[in-house]
């Protein structure tokens, strides 16, 4: 048995694996393959779907499935599969449509599993799904009505997502949740399914106790899971709040290596 073989690290991706996708750090890179050489579990848990976050696998170390869909999908890239899935409850297309017809300027995605529907394009979806480097139909809410959704996600400038968020969550929602996951991004969600639980169900899977748990975040759909494990860590350029939150607040900025530093921490202990 190796030392780490009953220890699970997650990490999110973007702002604390890395600023940008294309300039993964080399020592969070060289301290990942150190933690799992010595027999630890080591994944990814974010907010994209399962098509953006396939670059993953080649580029990051990872020994076990990774949490994607912010906590709706366990996915297993060398199997390439589908370990757990929740999906949205059916209400939900009823606010995209409410949605669709109150804002002009909306972007709104739908996942479905693997697929990436796109109901509205804006400059800010667009971006979006060229950074992610991504393939996506382009259609309508009619379209994608008969498809169990894993996710949708809303997109505008964040003067004009703040009434959005307003609007969707003054309507009756039983089962859905809200999540901004960016000053431009407002997430729905499975209300009790986000990345907390999401570790949980990955920690349970692979056998691990959540005593020996560990995560690190940046932002607020990163919540949940800092809370879940047993030591939860935050990069400093994390907002105020959720800083107050972990237990292990880094020194070195994601692009400095925060995730090594973790590792470091956790290795040490």
């Amino acid at each position: 048995m190796k030392r780490f073989d009953d220890v699970l690290v997650v990490t999110d991706l973007d702002g604390t694996l890395y600023e940008n996708q294309n300039d993964i750090p080399a020592v969070n890179i060289n301290t990942i393959n150190r933690f799992i050489e010595c027999g630890g579990k080591f994944a990814v848990s974010t907010g994209r779907g399962i098509s953006a976050s396939r670059f993953v696998d080649g580029m990051v170390p990872v020994s076990c499935p990774v949490i994607v869909n912010n906590g709706h999908t366990l996915y297993d890239f060398k199997q390439n599969k589908i370990i757990f899935t929740e999906y949205l409850p059916e209400i939900c297309k009823s606010i995209v449509d409410l949605a669709l017809q109150q804002f002009d300027t909306l972007g709104i995605e739908v996942y479905s599993d693997e697929q990436i529907f796109v109901l509205r394009m804006n400059e800010i979806i667009k971006q979006h799904l060229e950074y992610e480097r991504v393939d996506y139909t382009l259609c309508q809410l009619a379209d994608v009505a008969n498809l169990s959704w894993s996710k949708v996600l809303f997109t505008d400038e964040a003067r004009q997502l703040k009434p959005v968020h307003r609007f969707v969550t003054e309507q009756p929602h039983p089962g859905l949740s809200y999540v901004d996951t960016s000053a431009n991004y407002l997430e729905i969600l499975k209300e009790g399914v986000n990345k907390g639980s999401a570790l949980l169900k990955l920690a349970d899977t692979l056998q691990i106790s959540k005593h020996n748990t560990y995560a690190i975040g940046n932002y607020y759909n990163d919540l949940e899971m800092i809370q879940a494990a047993s030591i939860g860590a935050v990069v400093p350029e994390a907002p105020a709040d959720l800083r107050d939150c972990a237990k292990y607040i880094c020194n070195h900025t994601a692009q400095e290596g925060a995730v090594a530093e973790f590792l470091e921490f956790i290795m040490g202990k």
